[in-house]
């Protein structure tokens, strides 16, 4: 939340950098294994995650608009204003600004929450509380993290 208070992002980076390498530091390879740390069986299925990943990133920006058209409340609006850039920088810096942080949010971030989140907790819960209850646990954790930008806001210093 305070990288949205202070407009630095720089931070924010290098966590999403680290829980890219903490169940690497963590598990064993037999562990990694069990997490689904391995090469995919089919890459047709890649595809069609990406595929599915797209189409279903484009139902939720169309909800989005259809809800709250261009104002705060609209969680793509709230986020892309919210990312430092402000508007006395020219277009074309604001571009490349733009540029550089969604490609660090957009590789860093889910990679580095996938592994840590899905792989390292899950894993580290599945064994005193099974599946069931581990999915439950790490699923609350992901939801209480990302309250900072899709419910707790931080909009005209308040």
């Amino acid at each position: 939340m305070n990288a949205y208070v202070t407009g630095d992002f720089y931070s924010v980076f290098f966590i999403f950098l680290t829980l890219w390498f903490l169940p690497f530091l963590f598990l064993s390879y037999k562990g990694l294994r069990l997490i689904g740390f391995k090469k995919p069986d089919r890459k047709l299925w890649l595809i069609l995650a990406l595929l599915t990943g797209a189409g279903m990133s484009s139902v939720v920006y169309i909800m989005g608009e259809w809800l709250y058209g261009d104002s705060v409340c609209n969680w793509f609006v709230y986020i892309s204003r919210s990312n430092g850039a402000s508007g006395s920088i020219e277009d074309a810096q604001r571009l490349i600004f733009f540029l550089i942080s969604a490609v660090m949010s957009m590789t860093f971030s889910p990679i580095g929450e996938e592994l840590f989140y899905r792989g390292l907790i899950h894993g580290a819960l599945q064994v005193d509380f099974g599946h069931l209850k581990a999915s439950y646990i790490d699923s609350l954790a992901f939801a209480l993290t990302h309250l900072a930008h899709y419910g707790i806001i931080y909009n005209n210093q308040s």
